[in-house]
């Protein structure tokens, strides 16, 4: 594999391609943190997801993307209660880079990119017990994946209870230059025949 600066969900991808499941599943009742490098390079018409899923037993939506309500793009991390962030005091977030770092637990959520951040309290919180997808998130009823994110990650990396229990790096495969991630926890390499890759690193 050669390592990458990006890999991105081109626009023009449909719901159901453009996206990975990770090997990641987290375990219900556990506290997850997020730490995400991404960038949005499309305007979002609706809500999306850079990693995310859905409870087995419920819509609520579990993850980082992109929140859209009332004519505003945010990014936020879900919940099954949006917790939103607006950055550059409500300028475009299209093409513009952030290090996010979201953390969902028993009593609350929160997300900041360093400058701004938001927070909510909440019980009790969405359980997500289905594999995380990246770019993408899964329906608990449907076996197709939605709400796919046009955008890159940089890096990304998924915490419980203080352990690391996904590091993906962006890479391809030079056996097809097929683009995907590495996750260097599972040593398994998670790829969509559509996505793309940036400069090599």
């Amino acid at each position: 594999y050669q390592q990458t600066e990006y890999t991105e969900r081109p626009s023009g991808t449909s719901g159901t391609t453009g996206y990975c499941t990770s090997p990641l599943t987290p375990t219900a009742g556990e506290d997850t943190e997020f730490k995400i490098g991404l960038m949005v390079t499309h305007n979002q018409s609706a809500n999306s997801y850079f990693i995310g899923t859905r409870s087995s037993t419920s819509s609520n939506t579990v993850g980082v993307g992109i929140h859209t309500t009332s004519g505003s793009t945010q990014l936020a991390i879900f919940s099954g209660t949006d917790v939103a962030i607006e950055p550059n005091n409500g300028s475009s977030i299209v093409n513009q880079y952030y290090d996010i770092t979201a953390t969902l637990t028993s009593t609350g959520a929160s997300i900041t990119d360093g400058i701004h951040s938001a927070s909510a309290s909440f019980t009790p919180r969405a359980i997500n017990v289905t594999p995380l997808y990246v770019l993408a998130i899964k329906k608990y009823n449907v076996s197709q994946a939605v709400n796919a994110v046009y955008g890159r990650i940089y890096y990304a990396q998924v915490r419980q209870n203080g352990v690391l229990k996904m590091n993906l790096i962006p890479c391809y495969r030079k056996a097809d230059n097929v683009a995907g991630f590495y996750d260097t926890v599972a040593g398994a390499f998670i790829y969509d025949s559509r996505f793309v890759s940036g400069p090599e690193v």
